[in-house]
């Protein structure tokens, strides 16, 4: 965050913008310079290097944006006494000895200076400079963690951000993961928030300072603090109401990882989740071993169960299907009660609870629900059942749902993955449905539905192809938006003679056309 000073925001037509920089040559500039003037002052005064950062705000005249990059290197650095002393100590001892005897002329101020040096084990000029070197700018710069370039200027804009949030009413946002820590987040900083579900995404909607009976900086810092493990993730949205200060004006907020990604990238690029135990890091690498054909994901988003939430371990994904898994290790049965009672609130959520049992703290009893316990490791075959049980019901539905509904064909070219999505089944059953389907005017090559007209045209363009090149037919059969050459290549009545394994030097011929 920076200074509400040092904000930079654009209002146009009810909405609010911060002027993030450009992460371009001459603002890489600009913050090279200033890294390097850090670093340049090291063992010096931090009254310098005030004087060095001046003089650049005055040559490129941008106080705000200069003097906002300083501000995060500042931050970065460690400033210590000249000397081991307390300078206010100091003083005392100065004043009090001044105090009995009289200080009228420079050699007795230069006497006194001297009488108390002894006593510190300092010389007079060394006690005149210690005297005042807890001032600001007679600190001395010790430390500096350097940071390149595009960094600064990705995490000026972040704060940037963030100094935004501060004055919001509230703030909701939505992410493609992270969320185990952005919700220990919100606990540890204790923010008031909400969870609900729309268009298959879950929105987070968090109170923001503004909205409380008594608005404290303290809510806003926290709620800030939020926005660094948002864009730590691979795809997110952000969403605001922000009060201008000066006016007491609200306006609407709103930033993407699409646009911004580049601008809030670098150090807060996406990192990989780590597991919270080595029973989930084990699972994770054996599951991932067998070839099922099932995603396997770390921390899916949130499952809204009444006024909380339950982040499951891992999800598993497959044609439209999602289960989740939890793995239990300390436990005590009410614990588990909870939790599954927690469990039954969710509807239409597949999810498997994987308990420890060497690791109850009082007698294991048996807990009815969607439960088994394991012993030291998760075992994969009662997973990989359950999912081929899901698979299979799943199949047979969406079979099922395609058998009762005609399928209509428009356009010489239609893929089954089209029809997939029209229907809302996965691409297997749509290829079981579809496999002894008959359309009239259309003929099915691999997966695809291809006019007949289409086919005729492609077969029209390829005879007449001086030197028949397997690249010039694929070339052709690319531009009608179809990938499987070799099945087209068949069903025009043409076949691939192959010069070994190199496809330039290969040729089509033409044999009799396969009806």
């Amino acid at each position: 965050m920076l200074p509400s000073n040092l904000l930079r925001s654009r209002i146009s037509k009810g909405v609010i913008r911060p002027t993030m920089v450009p992460i371009d040559a001459e603002n890489l500039k600009l913050a090279e310079g200033l890294v390097r003037t850090f670093e340049s002052n090291l063992d010096m005064k931090k009254g310098r290097l005030l004087k060095k950062i001046k003089e650049i705000e005055q040559e490129i005249g941008e106080y705000k944006l200069v003097r906002g990059l300083a501000t995060i290197l500042e931050r970065r650095c460690t400033f210590e006494l000249e000397k081991p002393l307390n300078p206010g100590e100091l003083r005392l001892r100065v004043f009090e000895q001044a105090s009995n005897q009289k200080v009228l002329s420079r050699d007795a101020r230069q006497a006194l200076l001297q009488e108390v040096g002894i006593k510190v084990g300092l010389s007079p000029e060394d006690l005149e400079r210690a005297l005042w070197s807890d001032i600001e700018e007679e600190l001395i710069l010790r430390k500096f963690e350097g940071i390149s370039p595009d960094n600064l200027l990705k995490r000026y804009n972040l704060s940037l951000v963030q100094t935004l949030i501060l004055r919001s009413l509230r703030l909701s946002f939505t992410t493609s993961g992270n969320w185990s820590k952005i919700f220990r987040l919100i606990k540890f900083l204790s923010l008031i928030y909400s969870v609900e579900r729309e268009d298959g995404q879950i929105w987070v909607s968090v109170d923001g300072p503004v909205s409380l009976f008594k608005m404290t900086d303290k809510y806003g810092s926290s709620l800030a603090k939020l926005i660094p493990s948002i864009v730590r993730t691979d795809s997110w949205t952000i969403k605001a109401e922000v009060m201008q200060k000066s006016t007491r004006k609200t306006y609407s907020f709103s930033l993407e990882s699409e646009t911004s990604r580049e601008s809030l990238g670098g150090e807060l690029a996406h990192q990989q989740l780590e597991f919270d135990s080595s029973v989930e890091a084990d699972f994770s690498r054996r599951f991932n071993s067998y070839d099922s054909g099932w995603e396997l994901k770390r921390e899916p988003e949130p499952l809204p169960t009444g006024k909380t939430v339950i982040i499951p371990d891992f999800s598993f994904e497959k044609h439209g299907i999602k289960i989740y898994l939890e793995i239990v290790g300390f436990w005590t049965p009410d614990y588990l009660e909870r939790k599954l009672e927690k469990l039954s609130k969710l509807k239409d959520v597949d999810i498997i609870v994987a308990v420890d049992e060497k690791l109850a703290c009082s007698r294991v009893q048996r807990v009815k629900g969607q439960v088994f316990y394991y012993s030291k490791t998760v075992p994969i075959k009662p997973i990989l059942d359950h999912l081929k049980e899901r698979e299979r019901v799943a199949l047979q539905d969406n079979i099922q749902t395609l058998s009762q509904k005609p399928i209509s064909l428009h356009g010489d070219v239609v893929s089954l993955n089209e029809i997939s999505k029209q229907y809302g089944v996965d691409i297997n059953s749509v290829r079981i449905v579809t496999k002894e389907l008959s359309v009239e005017g259309y003929a099915r090559v691999g997966d695809y539905f291809i006019s007949d007209s289409k086919l005729q045209e492609l077969r029209i363009l390829i005879d007449g192809l001086v030197e028949p090149s397997l690249n010039d037919a694929i070339r052709k059969i690319e531009e009608i938006g179809v990938e499987n050459a070799n099945e087209i290549l068949e069903k025009i009545g043409y076949e691939i003679v192959w010069a070994g394994l190199d496809v330039n030097k290969s040729t089509i011929r033409r044999i009799s056309v396969k009806k």
